[in-house]
């Protein structure tokens, strides 16, 4: 039980964490009068950021030998 609660736990964080970008970008980025190049070169930095991220997840499931099985039945 305390290995999915630490689990959960991070799970929190990485939500929070790209809540917050993902918000920082709307309320300064979109609103301002920046040159479209810059919005779209951004939007393409977080998707790339963002595979990235997901990719990692993948090779790390694969690399522990898939999901861990939870105690909780």
């Amino acid at each position: 039980m305390v290995l999915e609660g630490r689990i959960a736990a991070g799970m929190i964080g990485a939500v929070v964490t790209l809540l917050a970008i993902a918000g920082t970008i709307e309320g300064l980025l979109s609103a301002s009068a920046a040159a479209p190049i810059w919005k779209y070169g951004v939007s393409a930095a977080t998707a790339v950021l963002l595979v990235l991220y997901f990719s990692n997840g993948y090779a790390y499931l694969n690399s522990a030998g898939g999901p861990a099985e939870s105690s909780f039945r």
